[in-house]
């Protein structure tokens, strides 16, 4: 046992050390995707802790994370409402909501279903030379279903399914027609849970997830852009110290999917030119990687107590931050806060900063 939990955190160790080393290497190529929506984490109590979920106990909210964590749960039945206004530091009116279900059909096997939608509030449309020609009203929201199946007493499997529909602009602009863009992708995971009766013990998690076709936005659309295709390995651990107080810590890595951004107009050409596996592989040629590592305190399953950081290299995003949450539980029912704090003042303020998050859950 000794064996596999250090080969799983030295798998986490060794994904660290290339974002390091890839980042370090002069000139940033950052790794871009359509619809960037589906990277943002909804889920107000992994955001408590750095934005971890992969492996950590499964909740209602699982299936953002790793569906096939959801077998696992002690309840019959869940759902999970989650609510975070977005940028608040920068502008008004932008939000994201998410919801999500799930029910075990026995022991084994488990199904589910969520909806995100992302309001980006306002927006006008000009041109080059500054002339206002439309506001537009940006929403995007996609359609989860999952199936999950537990193929032996600890190790279970999950296939997810997903509608993605994206309006950005609509109508004619600067001579071209504008549409809603629409995408399917898939997301495959899988759960690995060594925990005793008493809670204790270790888990693994690992999950691919948004691995779908190309989206476009206007008709006949020549080059289409990629998904936020995602691969991600979790690991955590919960420390049992009597019947009323435990701790789990873990730790989430994750690299994105997704080809470095063209530099000049051949480039351009190229980037669209990859065949969606072959955008995976190129995404190698860029570091991507994000690191998210926490812990909650549970203190009788009524109070829990939670905090984090999120670390993400500069072809990722370069977002990293402190977080911290709380959740309070009361028979059926779970809410859940999380908060991203200030990382530094003036131009290093990251547009993160005092961002927060509010989650419900009903188990049963």
């Amino acid at each position: 046992m000794n064996k596999r939990i250090f080969f799983s955190w030295g798998l986490l160790a060794c994904l660290l050390v290339a974002a390091r080393v890839a980042s370090a290497q002069g000139t940033v190529n950052m790794a871009t995707s359509a619809v960037p929506f589906l990277r943002i984490n909804p889920d107000a109590r992994g955001g408590g802790m750095g934005e971890l979920g992969i492996a950590t106990t499964p909740d209602a909210s699982s299936g953002l994370y790793n569906t096939a964590k959801l077998p696992f749960t002690p309840a019959r039945s869940g759902v999970s409402i989650n609510y975070a206004p977005w940028l608040r530091d920068i502008v008004q009116g932008m939000y994201l909501l998410q919801a999500s279900g799930y029910h075990r059909l026995d022991t084994l096997q488990a199904i589910a279903a969520g909806v995100r939608y992302f309001n980006l509030g306002d927006a006008s449309v000009t041109d080059f030379s500054g002339t206002h020609l439309q506001t537009s009203q940006p929403r995007e929201f996609a359609l989860d279903i999952a199936y999950s199946r537990k193929l032996a007493a600890s190790f279970s499997l999950a296939l997810g399914l997903r509608y993605i529909n994206s309006r950005l602009v609509s109508g004619s602009v600067g001579g071209s027609t504008y549409q809603s863009g629409q995408a399917f992708a898939a997301d495959v995971s899988l759960f690995w849970d060594r925990v005793d009766r008493d809670g204790r013990g270790f888990s693994v998690g690992l999950s691919a997830t948004n691995l779908g076709t190309k989206i476009g936005y206007t008709d006949g659309a020549g080059s289409k852009d990629y998904l936020p295709a995602n691969l991600g390995i979790g690991l955590a651990y919960t420390f049992v110290f009597n019947d009323q107080n435990k701790l789990q810590l873990g730790l989430d890595a994750n690299k994105l999917l997704a080809p470095g951004s063209p530099r000049d107009s051949a480039a351009l050409q190229t980037y669209h030119s990859y065949s969606i596996p072959g955008s995976w592989a190129r995404s190698f040629d860029n570091a991507g990687y994000g690191l998210s590592g926490g812990g909650e305190y549970n203190y009788d399953n009524l109070l829990f107590l939670r905090a984090g950081y999120h670390w993400e290299d500069k072809t990722r995003g370069n977002q990293n931050y402190l977080t911290a949450g709380v959740g309070l539980r009361y028979g059926l029912f779970e809410l859940n806060f999380s908060y991203i704090a200030p990382s530094s003042g003036g131009t290093g303020r990251i547009p993160l900063s005092n961002t927060y998050k509010f989650g419900l859950s009903i188990n049963k």
